[in-house]
């Protein structure tokens, strides 16, 4: 019975020093996580931003819907998808294409 509660004891002890190694990891791996997000953030706020995103709204949706309705109807059965693929430029470009009601509800058919 002394023996086994022995083991029992070390095998706790183990999985107590385990742990504290796991702790300390966690610790590590989030402070080297948090230095890297900083230097993200510092490598994004350095880059330049684009003029394009300077405009204001108003002005940016409407160069978008002149351009997009610019296009023939030849030229958008290539591009069934030019919507779709200047919503992938930027987070701004998306939310200005799918928010901005006259670029939203222009729905062209082609036939079949």
């Amino acid at each position: 019975m002394q023996k086994q509660l022995h083991r029992l004891r070390a095998e706790l002890d183990r999985l107590r020093k385990r742990e504290y190694e796991l702790v300390q990891e966690l610790f590590d791996v989030r402070a080297a996580a948090d230095i890297q997000s900083q230097k993200i953030d510092m490598i994004v706020k350095m880059q330049p931003v684009a003029v394009i995103d300077c405009l204001p709204l108003e002005l940016f949706s409407r160069i978008l819907h002149f351009a997009l309705s610019m296009t023939s109807q030849h030229e958008w059965r290539l591009h069934p998808r030019q919507k779709q693929q200047l919503a992938g430029v930027s987070r701004r470009w998306r939310d200005v294409i799918l928010n901005t009601p006259s670029l939203r509800s222009t729905i062209y058919m082609c036939p079949i």
